[in-house]
């Protein structure tokens, strides 16, 4: 087998001092299957020592592009789907949670037993079926979706979710002709788990949590959702202490159905203000 060299002008092999660079003379990948062949060729032609830098910055290049794939690869997964359970583990947030969980056990304050037995009491009740039945009710009962609005945690209770929307304001924002409002947490993906259900992936992603403040627009279009330009589009940002949930508009010629049929239109989307209802 010889080694496979490309000719520059006139015919003539690029290898060599003063000709076209050994990178756009050579079969690369025929190179890094024989070396030797070909370093023994280019040597005749006093090229070798080019040929073996030649083969370094190579390797040098493929192994930085790996990496950048690599890079790539993470961040586009990071921005699409929440954490894995030993990535949460390591974030900053969850370490923070676990130093205070732990000064309350250590406190005497309460036990891991009782902090399990707590979550499972919230998540196995959890469910966006809880807001749509307050939005519903909200439809239906001029008085409660005033309440609502008021107080979002005394108008839960209402409805026997008093549990778990305690140790954090509840703050209903209402959908108009003229307004739209959506959810985020920029800072993790505090959210009332108890009235929405579990949180979505993309809820949690950083991608949603930063572009949502700064372009709510383009982000309610990814999901499907265009709303007119001269309705104003209102974000707003949970925190621990304070949490939301939208209030869409009734969608016309709803007014014959009972509260179980209204409620089974409200989607968690709707809740959050990814989608009209």
């Amino acid at each position: 087998m010889r080694p496979t060299l490309s000719r520059g002008p006139g015919g003539q092999p690029g290898a060599g001092p003063g000709s076209t660079k050994l990178s756009q003379v050579i079969d690369l990948k025929a190179a890094r299957k024989d070396p030797d062949l070909f370093r023994a060729a280019l040597a005749r032609r006093g090229a070798a020592g080019e040929f073996d830098a030649l083969l370094a910055a190579d390797a040098s290049w493929r192994e930085l592009t790996e990496r950048a794939e690599s890079l790539r690869a993470r961040q586009k997964r990071s921005s699409k789907s929440a954490p894995t359970e030993a990535e949460h583990a390591e974030l900053p947030v969850a370490a923070r949670v676990r130093r205070l969980e732990e000064r309350m056990i250590a406190a005497g304050l309460t036990t891991d037993a009782e902090l399990d037995g707590i979550l499972e009491q919230v998540f196995s009740s959890a469910s966006p079926v809880n807001g749509a039945r307050m939005v519903a009710r909200a439809w239906k009962d001029t008085g409660y979706r005033e309440r609502l609005l008021a107080d979002g945690n005394a108008a839960a209770a209402e409805l026997g979710f008093a549990s778990g929307s305690r140790g954090y304001l509840l703050k209903v924002v209402e959908n108009t002709a003229e307004v739209h409002n959506v959810i985020v947490c920029t800072l993790c993906s505090c959210y009332p788990v108890s009235l929405l259900g579990p949180s979505p992936g993309w809820y949690k992603s950083f991608a949603y949590r930063s572009r949502t403040v700064r372009e709510p627009r383009a982000v309610l279009a990814e999901f499907g959702l265009t709303l007119p330009g001269e309705v104003e589009i209102s974000a707003w940002d949970s925190t621990s202490e304070a949490r939301y949930m939208v209030l869409p508009i009734r969608p016309a010629g709803t007014r014959g159905l009972a509260a179980d049929e209204l409620t089974a239109l409200v989607t968690r989307n709707g809740l959050i203000g990814t989608a009209l209802v």
